[in-house]
């Protein structure tokens, strides 16, 4: 079984809103010192389904966007 108890950074490979979702449950459950990295390419298309709903003022301060 996979043993995260001394994750330091953990990287989120794609955005969107499943990605931000993920990025964001992931710092609120680990501890402050994990470093948690939403990495996307830049979008063909500025908005998906849902993208409009995590603004970035909500955006947790420990989820970086690559």
């Amino acid at each position: 079984m996979l043993d995260l108890t001394n994750a330091k950074r953990i990287g989120i490979i794609g955005g969107g809103i499943v990605g931000w979702l993920a990025a964001i449950t992931l710092a609120r459950v680990f501890d402050s010192n994990v470093d948690v990295t939403v990495i996307e390419i830049p979008a063909l298309f500025p908005l998906g389904l849902g993208d409009g709903v995590i603004r970035p003022d909500l955006r947790p301060g420990r989820v970086k966007l690559l």
